[in-house]
């Protein structure tokens, strides 16, 4: 892994929040970067004051941190933070994804149907979801 990109990147983000300081989606884009780093406090540190800054920004911002928790293989916490999100959003179709992918390779092996309701739901939804679900 080369992180010299997300280090320029991050350099840039830090340019930009002296010019325009506390700017929401900055200070998101600097959290995916030190998240990306393996710098999860400050990672944390940067989806909280995304939050605070706009709260309209909550659901996005714990779908990305339950995005982090299903590749780094904690499904159970990606299902927990998804079904938060979804009491909230329940059209919000990015934790419908990620949950139904964390259900279909939990370790437990039994969530199948889970899954399948998750995919079923999204469809719903949109049959262009289709090609995301790779059918």
């Amino acid at each position: 892994f080369d992180s010299s990109g997300f280090l320029a990147a991050w350099e840039t983000l830090d340019a930009a929040l002296l010019i325009v300081p506390h700017a929401p989606t900055t200070v998101f884009f600097k959290g995916l970067i030190m998240a990306k780093l393996q710098r999860a406090d400050e990672a944390n540190e940067c989806f909280q004051e995304c939050v605070t800054l706009d709260p309209d920004q909550k659901d996005i911002v714990e779908a990305v941190i339950a995005i982090f928790f299903h590749i780094s293989g904690q499904h159970e916490r990606a299902i927990e933070l998804c079904k938060k999100i979804l009491q909230r959003a329940p059209d919000f179709p990015l934790p419908r994804i990620i949950r139904g992918d964390s259900y279909k390779h939990h370790t437990d092996g039994f969530f199948g149907n889970q899954a399948k309701e998750d995919y079923l739901a999204l469809l719903k939804m949109d049959r262009d979801y289709e090609r995301l679900l790779g059918r």
